[in-house]
């Protein structure tokens, strides 16, 4: 990711965090490809997140051209995906949500999170397991 510190507005929030609607969008350097995303109104929400092209996935093909409308996405080039990972350190598990990306357009910096209803992606797809065991 290129954009150092972004902003991104998300008009309904997230499923279960509505009435947060403003997050940053900042990498790790230490941990890339992973980024933090923060809420700008409760910074202590916030989760790790990726494009999903890190677990060679492109989810691209699964956006629904409403979203992209809502979105005023009229090319690839401005359509900008991340997905959710889950670090799990009792189990030694790290998961991704496959099923509800989150959708930016990278020109406006408006986003949504969107829940995909396609039953070959998974909520919890299952990225390492094992680590330190």
């Amino acid at each position: 990711m290129s954009k150092e510190n972004w902003i991104v507005n998300f008009q309904y929030g997230l499923p279960g965090f509505e009435s947060l609607t403003s997050f940053s969008i900042n990498n790790i350097p230490e941990y890339e490809p992973f980024c933090v995303f923060q809420s700008q109104e409760e910074p202590d929400v916030s989760m790790i997140i990726a494009e999903p092209e890190v677990i060679q996935l492109n989810l691209k093909n699964y956006i629904p051209s409403e979203i992209k409308k809502q979105l005023e996405i009229t090319s690839d080039s401005e359509l900008k995906l991340f997905i959710i990972f889950c670090f799990n350190n009792e189990k030694h598990l790290i998961t991704a949500n496959l099923k509800a990306p989150i959708v930016i357009n990278s020109v406006l910096n408006i986003g949504q999170q969107v829940i995909l209803d396609n039953p070959e992606l998974n909520v919890n797809y299952q990225v390492v397991k094992g680590i330190s065991e």
